[in-house]
């Protein structure tokens, strides 16, 4: 997977032992509140924060680290997304 910069962007994630297991109760009440909340809301949230982020600091140079951090915003929005969906 590539980030936005075209550099690879690893994880440690191996998915088929995540989608095996069920959730716990702190990530059904974590998922609730931001039903609650209103998932729109939340995906708008995190990608003005994005955007901001990486759109509107022309001046400055962001660190792997800052740019990891912004893909991490991207991977939650995206699985919003995908939760909205269903």
């Amino acid at each position: 997977m590539r980030n936005g910069n075209g550099r690879e962007f690893y994880t440690n994630c191996n998915s088929k032992q995540h989608t095996q297991q069920k959730l716990t109760s702190t990530e059904v009440e974590f998922l609730d509140t931001i039903k609650c909340f209103g998932i729109d809301e939340c995906i708008r949230s995190l990608k003005t924060i994005h955007n901001l982020a990486l759109y509107h600091t022309t001046e400055l140079c962001l660190s792997t680290k800052d740019i990891t951090a912004l893909y991490g915003l991207k991977l939650l929005w995206e699985g919003l997304e995908m939760v909205k969906e269903k």
